[in-house]
């Protein structure tokens, strides 16, 4: 799904240039290995899963059911050929930049696959 808000838009240009530049994304992860995930309310029985564009802002959500999660780095390598696959292999969603409301859009990994490959064209153009 295409993002449908001006600031949704934005966190997610700022989630990729961060992420074409610092060559790495950001998630929240437990002590035991599990990735911080949340229930859609767009689609029934689907997860999504949140990335970050920096440190500082997987920190924020560290909270409530969050709170013994920590920030873990994820190369742009494995983020771009690894997780984008497995979560579309997975039906999973995506959540890019969201902050502690858990408010943004709703993204699918072959659109953030997309949105990658312009930016990364516009980049060598």
């Amino acid at each position: 799904m295409p993002p449908n808000s001006g600031q949704s838009q934005h966190n997610i240009q700022l989630f990729v240039n961060s992420a074409l530049d610092a060559k790495q994304v950001w998630g929240l992860q437990s002590p035991k290995g599990d990735w911080a995930v949340c229930d859609s309310i767009e689609y029934e029985d689907t997860e999504i899963y949140l990335f970050f564009s920096d440190q500082l802002s997987a920190q924020e959500l560290c909270s409530d059911d969050w709170c013994d999660y920590q920030p873990a780095v994820i190369s742009l390598d494995d983020f771009l050929k690894k997780w984008l696959a497995g979560m579309h292999d997975d039906e999973r969603l995506m959540g890019l930049n969201w902050a502690a409301d858990l408010d943004g859009d709703e993204l699918e990994p072959g659109d953030v696959a997309e949105i990658f490959f312009s930016a990364a064209e516009k980049d060598e153009g």
